[in-house]
């Protein structure tokens, strides 16, 4: 995984390893990129795919969210999903919580509702056992039937609490996308990003190149040996080994879409204050007290206390 920051710029090179091994994702190649809050699981949901042969910007703006405490709200605060590095958010409560679910049930786990896969000990419920064959389609039958009574409602034996942090920051996504690399600059990116590359041999238009060389029955080295750093021209780059590259590089450009944050914090509507206000209006309204009224109540009886002492010993004369 790769983390990116706001007025980042990435050339990317597919590799073997981008290759996805869960069979719902066949006839894909590219890159998925989700943007989230720091130290949040990254939800597959709201990724911004990323194809080759593109330059792709993302504009990102980012709003802050304050919640009250209870007894305001239930939002919960810094809580770490079991066995992840990851804080508790309510979609990812929700994912897990299915998982438990569906492991429960089952005996086996959702590829997509994994969010940590260091730490996991269960099979896949869409795993292809060639021991029993049948044990895939019990699996994944049995997962959707659990999933679909959780479609709008958490499991009850759900281990975590899925409500919405206290202090959450949610980001807006604008994608715009032009071609990359452009015809011209193919023969340069080929010579700085593959040929030059110690790590070539992992690529995937390396391996496409070696394939072409191979059919010309000839080496790297000698299917460019005409050309040099100052001729490194469009010629170089055949048609086929310009779709080649197409399909195996993109340029990512993340900014901030505005500089601009927006906030909103949640406050009380009624507090202790106006309650008592209130309450002073209302004795005020209906039997004419006030503050003032109520000091000089006090007074009178205490004015009256001090004269009824007074008559208990009348003055004395001579």
């Amino acid at each position: 995984m790769n983390c990116f920051s706001s007025g980042d710029q990435r050339d990317v090179v597919l590799s073997d390893s981008h290759y996805s091994e869960n069979k719902r994702d066949i006839g894909t190649r590219g890159w998925r990129l989700v943007v989230h809050e720091k130290d949040t699981a990254p939800l597959l949901e709201r990724k911004v795919d990323i194809m080759p042969g593109t330059s792709t910007s993302i504009g990102v703006s980012s709003l802050k969210m304050s919640r009250l405490q209870e007894p305001y709200t239930p939002c919960i605060q810094d809580q770490l999903i079991p066995n992840t590095q990851y804080l508790v958010t309510k979609d990812s409560c929700k994912k897990y919580c299915v998982m438990v679910e569906v492991e429960r049930k089952c005996g086996c786990v959702p590829v997509d509702l994994v969010l940590n896969r260091l730490n996991l000990t269960t099979q896949y419920c869409s795993w292809y056992n060639a021991s029993d064959p049948l044990q895939m389609f019990q699996t994944s039958a049995c997962e959707q039937h659990t999933r679909k009574g959780f479609v709008k409602t958490v499991p009850v034996n759900c281990p975590l609490k899925c409500e919405w942090r206290c202090q959450e920051t949610k980001y807006y996504l604008k994608t715009s996308f032009l071609t990359f690399p452009p015809r011209e600059a193919m023969a340069w990116v080929f010579q700085n990003y593959l040929y030059n590359n110690p790590q070539r041999e992992k690529l995937m238009a390396w391996k496409y190149f070696i394939q072409h060389v191979k059919e010309a029955e000839k080496t790297p080295e000698e299917y460019l040996s005409n050309y040099t750093d100052k001729t490194f021209g469009t010629s170089v780059i055949p048609d086929v080994m310009a779709k080649w590259m197409s399909s195996s590089f993109a340029r990512v450009n993340i900014y901030y879409d505005s500089l601009d944050v927006g906030r909103v914090k949640q406050g009380p509507s009624y507090n202790l204050g106006q309650l008592w206000a209130d309450i002073g209006g209302i004795l005020s309204l209906w039997t004419g007290l006030s503050v003032l009224g109520i000091l000089k109540f006090i007074l009178k009886v205490e004015i009256s206390k001090f004269c009824q002492k007074g008559e208990e010993h009348p003055a004395r004369t001579v």
